[in-house]
């Protein structure tokens, strides 16, 4: 997914690098359930994007989306999507295992 804040454009990637951010900022594993946790995840996939100049506070980054509240729904869906395809990967690593073991 691609953002353009400050007339920057950022691509966001699902990371372990935003995962391990997300963890140290709330000091709790990365389990969006509320509000609060996906717009953190969100500043967190774009503070551990490589086209991030390292200029943005949380608080400006709260301001964008005041500014552009569309674009949280975006994020939602893409954080959505992504879980998707990570769940495929996760399910068919799952049947390797079982098959194996049956062997």
């Amino acid at each position: 997914m691609k953002v353009i804040i400050n007339d920057k454009e950022i691509t966001l990637k699902s990371s372990f690098r935003a995962m391990v951010a997300y963890e140290q900022i709330t000091d709790h594993i990365f389990s969006p359930s509320t509000v609060t946790d996906i717009l953190v995840y969100f500043y967190c996939c774009i503070i551990s994007s490589k086209d991030y100049d390292g200029t943005m506070t949380f608080d400006e980054f709260m301001d964008y989306l005041d500014e552009n509240p569309c674009i949280l729904q975006e994020f939602s869906e893409w954080m959505t999507e992504t879980s998707k395809q990570n769940e495929v990967f996760n399910t068919k690593e799952a049947k390797k295992k079982t098959t194996a073991r049956k062997k």
